[in-house]
């Protein structure tokens, strides 16, 4: 066994021919914006919104080493939109954190008001409107605490307007199922 201590503090061990190193929370610091961990789930269960009223489309926790951490959170979400009215149909994104202890943060894609969150819409002047895509995007959390945080993408449709995530049939290139990947980010 191989040991290599700096200022008596192990920095690396060798234990049949496997290194390690400190445990990055007490021993070992790692520079700002080095990954620390990472997660990730994925979510092909379908889920339709109408009404101004969130589904979920992937959600994943993570336990942060240090406080002082943050969390980088990347999802993609395929969706569609879809109405058979005439005007333009709305329907939106938003991410938030949650947990006991947690500095909740929440991120909406489009403009929010009492009559819904819109971050993409489809034309005005046709009867019957689809639109179909993948959502992606990237966020940075500091949820202030070592207490497990969970990260959760969530889609919405307005008023009458559909909005779908993970839904059956699509072509996107993720094959119908939502994403989400967390980076603990050593500050």
């Amino acid at each position: 066994m191989a040991v290599l201590k700096l200022n008596n503090v192990t920095a690396l061990s060798e234990t049949g021919g496997v290194a390690t190193f400190g445990t990055p929370s007490s021993t070992l610091k790692y520079p700002a914006g080095h990954i620390i961990q990472t997660v990730h789930s994925t979510n092909n269960t379908p889920a339709d919104s109408t009404g101004n009223t969130l589904v979920t489309c992937c959600s994943q926790a993570i336990t942060l080493g240090s406080s002082t951490n943050k969390i980088m959170a990347q999802w993609s979400v395929p969706f569609s939109m879809y109405v058979l009215s005439s005007g333009t149909v709305y329907g939106g994104f938003q991410v938030a954190s949650s947990g006991t202890g947690v500095t909740v943060e929440t991120k909406k894609w489009g403009s929010y008001s009492s009559s819904g969150l819109y971050g993409y819409a489809v034309g005005t002047s046709v009867t019957e409107k689809f639109l179909k895509g993948v959502h992606t995007a990237t966020w940075i959390f500091t949820p202030d605490t070592t207490n497990e945080t969970t990260i959760t993408v969530s889609a919405t449709g307005y008023s009458t307007h559909k909005t779908s995530v993970n839904y059956e049939g699509g072509d996107t290139p993720y094959h119908n199922h939502s994403q989400i990947i967390l980076h603990e980010l050593q500050v």
